[in-house]
């Protein structure tokens, strides 16, 4: 039971989150308008720099965040099947399936089917509004599965996420590095290390989700509109001062003036 409460709870979380942010790089229009309702509703960033917390009374009121988040667990969902049994003999693309077979169902395939979503390959959090969820097969996203067995934490995962993202989107960015700078470095953990030696608390780091797809998270200026971290062609040094050979292209990282560079 606490195997499947860490699991449940906690790591598909995590999943969901980071797949949420990784498709908020490679769409920043739906980035900046989850971050515009966010600080509509909290107001953003207080006077010590902090973005302001999200009140439990204004959760329902992140509509767009949560179509967002919707359409991020259609996109890749964090449970890629579902174990189900059959109750009663049935036929499905030209099989018999006798009653009491164990039947697996394919999330991701069922999210992807041009069946019942149109496009899709496109991240599109519309598709979640209230009249095209009525219009659409009641089982056609399941990431939580459904019916008597609906997952519990569905409420949960809606809360934490909210919470993520009012913490997250008013103080930072998700960006997609490029891919010749991303491929020159390997590690994540020495990257985020070498950054955050670099430029300190407001550094930048990368993610990985289940397809080994990479974002970085860039500290945004104070105005919000200068960058702390830039991509570009630099003679890099490495973590401690070593040299080190100079890749395709490096992250060059500075706050105001050039602090530091990372190879």
């Amino acid at each position: 039971h606490m195997n499947f409460l860490m699991m449940a709870a906690h790591d598909t979380i995590t999943s969901s989150a980071t797949s949420l942010l990784w498709l908020l790089a490679k769409n920043p229009e739906w980035q900046e308008k989850l971050r515009q309702e966010v600080e509509a509703i909290t107001g953003g960033t207080g006077t010590d720099g902090r973005p302001r917390d999200l009140a439990y009374e204004d959760l329902g009121k992140l509509e767009l965040t949560e179509m967002a988040f919707k359409e991020a667990l259609r996109f890749v969902p964090p449970v890629p099947s579902m174990p189900r049994r059959a109750l009663r003999e049935f036929e499905y693309g030209g099989y018999r399936i006798p009653a009491g077979t164990p039947v697996g169902i394919n999330i991701h395939w069922t999210h992807h089917s041009e069946e019942y979503w149109d496009e899709p390959e496109k991240f599109d959090p519309l598709r979640f509004t209230p009249d095209q969820v009525k219009a659409r097969h009641k089982y056609a996203w399941v990431p939580f599965g459904g019916g008597a067995h609906m997952c519990l934490g569905l409420h949960f995962a809606y809360m934490q996420v909210k919470i993520l993202m009012a913490q997250l989107l008013p103080r930072w960015a998700s960006v997609p590095p490029r891919e010749a700078w991303t491929d020159a470095h390997s590690e994540a953990a020495t990257l985020a290390r070498c950054v955050g030696d670099a430029v300190g608390a407001g550094g930048a780091f990368e993610l990985r989700d289940a397809r080994n797809a990479s974002i970085a998270l860039l500290a945004r200026g104070g105005s919000g509109a200068s960058w702390r971290a830039l991509l570009g062609a630099a003679q890099p040094r490495a973590c401690g001062g070593s040299p080190a050979p100079a890749p395709a292209e490096t992250a060059w990282v500075a706050s105001e003036a050039a602090v530091g560079f990372c190879g």
